[in-house]
């Protein structure tokens, strides 16, 4: 049976977060406290593109954070911190980046699995940030991208440029990674000119064989849902009555 690509789907936010926690401990060594203490400020922004066996098990996430968060752009943040200490708006404002319509990548992870290979489950992966990009009208993204990921993005076409003032440095376990930028409209050009083949399959999806792809308004930012709150209180004489 197919693979499932995914976004937003609240009933599968604790096993993408499980397969971000496996995959960080094992390239990174860092616990699940580490990343909870890193993300958990962005939660309330924060969506995951899934791609998950027919049993909700997920095998590839890629956590967004929309633009509008209480806690801003994580990007931004960690571009102004160490190592980089880099004056963030200033740098934004220099790569063009629209801060309402910017997201960010915040992590980008796949497992070992035998139904799906980690080159399948990336393409899908990223082929779901596009559908974002489009429905959303997300301009750009940021992220802090580990070399190697950062290669295997530019491999696919989507090519990303460093944020004026950064560098290649160690982070969060990581021993190379770089503060990036993606422009949509740009990239988008170049890889349908540039790149062709991988134009069809990342960014109109088409040969992601084995995934069931949704459509494009299942890419809509929506808002969190909510629990609802249930009332267990004995009702008042005349509410039991009128129920009855």
């Amino acid at each position: 049976m197919d693979l499932v690509l995914s976004f937003a789907d609240a009933g599968l936010a604790a096993s993408a977060r499980d397969c971000e926690a496996e995959v960080f401990g094992r390239w990174y060594d860092n616990s699940r406290e580490q990343l909870d203490a890193e993300y958990a400020p962005y939660d309330d922004a924060s969506r995951f593109v899934t791609v998950s066996d027919p049993l909700g098990h997920v095998l590839g996430a890629m956590r967004l954070i929309a633009p509008g968060g209480a806690a801003g752009s994580k990007t931004l943040v960690d571009l102004a911190g160490p190592p980089w200490r880099v004056d963030a708006a200033r740098a934004a404002a220099a790569a063009g980046l629209d801060p309402e319509g910017t997201w960010d990548i915040a992590t980008l992870v796949t497992r070992a699995s035998t139904t799906g290979s980690g080159t399948r489950l990336s393409l899908a992966l990223v082929h779901g940030l596009v559908q974002v990009a489009r429905v959303n009208a997300a301009a750009s993204f940021t992220a802090v991208l580990d070399e190697r990921v950062r290669r295997l993005l530019n491999g696919f076409g989507a090519v990303t440029r460093t944020l004026p003032g950064a560098r290649t440095a160690p982070y969060l376990g990581s021993a190379a990674s770089t503060p990036v930028y993606l422009d949509m409209p740009s990239t988008m050009d170049a890889q349908r000119r540039d790149v062709p083949d991988s134009y069809r399959l990342v960014s109109l999806g088409v040969g992601l064989d084995g995934v069931s792809v949704p459509p494009p308004s299942h890419f809509r930012l929506r808002p969190l849902e909510q629990p609802v709150a249930i009332d267990l209180r004995t009702p008042a004489p005349s509410a039991a009555r009128a129920a009855g």
